[in-house]
């Protein structure tokens, strides 16, 4: 099984607020459910939003009932996350085409995520781990400092890689990233390389670190399935820490906290 846990986000001006406007998928990210095996269980994780000021989310789609309503959600002012149960997970179909809005103050720019997980994503599955598959091999904990910056249009990915700041790497190790820490406020924080077939997995950029630095070990304890994604030493260099805001290029201090693992580690098969 190729697992993938994925964050897509897109943002919007609210023209004439309150009005429900559609959010276009930012670069990067798609808003239509990924391909995958009918039988194959994909899930949505959890959505949240960033804005300047009082909103609401509302997703809707063929599948999801009420049709006319889907999930509506109230956001407050700022980043409003961990919106979702995500211990009750909302199941997707593939290849539906979903449809986001964002409601709010008129000419406010709002940001929405949404995380989904994937129990088999083919050739484009992720290197992910649970906690109990490192607990006893990691080396030690680390943090890995990365001047980040998000895209140049609001809500589309922006990519720096990993070793722009620090190397902290050692050649042929794998390293865990637990969680992360952002000292900017930005709608979503997280990884993409080659170890997570190029796609996006992140998470809420939250200043308050004790709700991120282990970010990924506390969403598998949540969802029940691996969330800590993992990458190697020698595709550092095609490894990014991603920003992306509801607000063009904002620049973030980013730290990942990584458990980094022995030469003689291997990541699980699944």
């Amino acid at each position: 099984m190729a697992r993938a846990l994925i964050t897509d986000c897109g943002a919007v001006a609210i023209a004439a607020g309150p009005a429900l406007t559609a959010v276009p998928a930012g670069v990067g990210s798609t808003f239509t459910v990924r391909n995958a095996g009918l039988t194959t269980k994909v899930n949505l994780v959890d959505i949240w939003e960033k804005s300047a000021a009082v909103g609401r989310v509302q997703l809707t789609s063929p599948n999801l009932v009420p049709v006319s309503n889907g999930i509506r959600i109230q956001t407050p002012t700022g980043l409003a996350d961990f919106l979702f149960p995500r211990d009750m997970p909302q199941p997707l179909v593939p290849q539906d085409v979903l449809t986001v809005q964002a409601d709010g103050t008129a000419a406010d720019v709002n940001g929405v995520a949404l995380q989904s997980y994937y129990d088999d994503l083919g050739p484009n599955g992720m290197r992910l781990a649970s906690p109990g598959d490192i607990m006893n091999a990691y080396e030690f904990i680390l943090g890995w400092p990365v001047a980040a910056v998000g895209g140049a249009a609001a809500g589309g990915q922006g990519s720096t890689v990993i070793t722009t700041t620090v190397d902290s790497s050692d050649a042929n190790k794998w390293y865990a990233v637990l969680g992360y820490e952002t000292d900017t406020t930005v709608l979503a924080v997280g990884l993409s390389g080659i170890d997570t077939s190029q796609l996006f997995i992140g998470g809420p950029g939250d200043t308050s670190g004790q709700r991120t630095t282990r970010y990924f070990a506390q969403l598998t304890a949540d969802i029940g399935r691996p969330c800590i994604p993992l990458f190697n030493a020698a595709n550092k260099a095609s490894t990014n820490v991603v920003v992306v805001d509801n607000a063009a290029a904002t620049a973030a201090n980013v730290t990942l906290i990584l458990a980094q693992l022995p030469a003689t580690y291997q990541p699980p098969s699944s």
